[in-house]
């Protein structure tokens, strides 16, 4: 009888010092995978910091790219998309402004200041869209049917 409880005793503490490695083992990775984790969060914020400071030096290209990147990541980044969206104003391209900040508003429907980047990309493609009816109004009336060829 001795015999049986000396096995399951040694059967249990093996069992209990199994556990112990598998918890350590599985301990040492979560920690890996946070550090990993803490680290790209960092490279994050410190892009975002830059995306603001390109902003303020009026250096849309680099601002935009930088964003590019943040999103290329992860599509959903939500301060990557402002930050975009705000590059792509400032570089006229007014389309992929307002896809930015439909999208922001999407994610961020808190973010109140959103509307109003969307209402501007909105005038400003408004504006463009009656500019070039004019210039071809000007065109036809100058050059008649001539300019654009026969049809």
């Amino acid at each position: 009888m001795s015999t049986y409880f000396e096995w399951l005793i040694a059967i249990l503490l093996a069992a209990q010092t199994a556990a112990f490695i598998i918890f350590l083992a599985a301990r040492y990775f979560y920690l890996k995978i946070r550090d990993v984790a803490d680290s790209q969060s960092v490279l994050k914020r410190e892009k975002v910091a830059r995306l603001s400071q390109y902003l303020d030096e009026e250096k849309y290209l680099e601002a935009k790219r930088d964003a590019d990147e943040l999103l290329a990541g992860a599509p959903a980044f939500s301060q990557a998309l402002w930050y975009r969206g705000q590059a792509n104003f400032h570089l006229q391209d007014f389309e992929g402004a307002r896809a930015d900040f439909e999208k922001l508003a999407k994610i961020r429907p808190d973010w109140d200041c959103v509307e109003a980047w969307i209402n501007s990309t909105n005038s400003h493609l408004e504006e463009n869209s009656e500019v070039h009816a004019q210039i071809g109004k000007i065109a036809m009336s100058e050059y008649g049917q001539s300019a654009f060829g026969s049809v």
